[in-house]
């Protein structure tokens, strides 16, 4: 516990310093797609390194030593990685007219930047129904009797890493509002048919219309935030973003887990599209910042 506590305090610094430098490197007018390459890079190595982690673990040569080795070596490379890229950042001129931070007591209190408030609202609810089609959905798949359900996983995970570059260079021609419509209409239909399918190629297909619907929706609110974020304190704007990520699947997966133990799964995934659908009339109501 203690260990992986470590751990989520790097993750959140990496969270907070990888969206702020991209802020600051993305192009005006093509944040969707930088906003896209970044999530589909993390979605790379979620499909990846599980796999060359049980290959080490399995290994004549390998075990759980090995691994944690391996894996710790790949966080000694992305800080060196993250230095160098410290040094290419321009620095603030001691010149430049800044505004006044607020004063400490203040700053502490005041973790949450307002600024990124309707950017994080979004993401909240486009990925509150994430634990129904990762954690609940093996469950489902027991229950429907669908066997070699890890093949779901892996067309989720192409699906994820292939649409986010391309569905996030879409959405900078379309446009924040149109990208948000389609966004929860594919996230909608697809816990829909979750609710009515049963076989092993329905829930892929379900599953695959979910993530392009999470790849577009994700990179364009992503761009949002950056856009929202106020230059002078982008680091902490980004950093509020980021808790909207973890405090949506906690909530989704206790919420979800409820309606499982009251009304089983398929009322699971209905429910699931009715809070999806929640996103449509969010992004109605607040079309002119959307623009």
């Amino acid at each position: 516990m203690f260990a992986n506590g470590l751990r989520g305090i790097g993750w959140s610094g990496m969270n907070t310093g990888g969206y702020t430098l991209l802020a600051t490197a993305a192009p005006v007018d093509r944040r969707g797609e930088a906003s896209g390459y970044y999530g589909g890079v993390q979605s790379a190595a979620t499909i990846i390194f599980p796999a060359v982690a049980l290959w080490i673990i399995d290994a004549h040569f390998g075990g759980f030593g090995a691994a944690f080795l391996v894996a710790m070596s790949l966080v000694l490379a992305g800080a060196v990685a993250a230095y160098a890229l410290s040094r290419a950042v321009p620095q603030r001129s001691r010149h430049a007219q800044v505004q006044p931070i607020e004063a400490w007591w203040r700053e502490i209190i005041n973790v949450f930047d307002r600024h990124i408030l309707l950017a994080a609202a979004l993401l909240f609810t486009l990925h509150l129904s994430l634990p129904c089609l990762l954690s609940f959905v093996v469950l489902y798949a027991r229950q429907l009797g669908i066997s070699h359900f890890g093949w779901y996983y892996v067309a989720i995970g192409v699906t994820s890493t292939l649409a986010r570059p391309l569905l996030g260079r879409l959405s900078d021609k379309i446009g924040c509002g149109r990208s948000l419509i389609v966004a929860f209409i594919l996230e909608t239909i697809a816990l829909l048919l979750l609710s009515i399918v049963g076989t092993l190629v329905g829930v892929i297909l379900s599953g695959s219309l979910y993530f392009m619907g999470s790849a577009i929706g994700g990179s364009r609110i992503l761009a949002l935030a950056m856009e929202q974020a106020p230059v002078e304190r982008r680091g902490r704007a980004m950093a509020s973003f980021s808790v909207s990520f973890p405090l949506s699947n906690g909530a989704g997966a206790l919420l979800n887990g409820f309606i499982v133990d009251l009304a089983g799964y398929r009322w699971m995934y209905i429910t699931a599209a009715v809070m999806c659908a929640f996103g449509l009339v969010l992004t109605w109501n607040q079309w002119s910042k959307l623009k």
